[in-house]
């Protein structure tokens, strides 16, 4: 699986640099997501936003933690 091995070498400290270049929302998001695994709904909640903001929010996240994963 040569797509989990090339991500796998990823440090954690790099990624951690990754993370810093997101907005505080969508840091918020992220780490409510993927650490502690809330529900988009439950994220919506916690943050008095709409869900479709959460969706929005995550997807640029990602796509700025792809765009830096890439580059290396």
């Amino acid at each position: 699986m040569p797509y989990y091995d090339y991500y796998q070498e990823i440090e954690l400290d790099t990624f951690y640099s990754y993370i810093t270049k997101l907005t505080n929302m969508q840091k918020k998001i992220i780490i409510g997501l993927f650490v502690y695994g809330y529900t988009i709904s439950e994220l919506s909640k916690i943050l008095n936003i709409s869900r479709q903001a959460i969706n929005q929010n995550k997807l640029r996240a990602l796509r700025i933690i792809k765009q830096k994963v890439d580059k290396l």
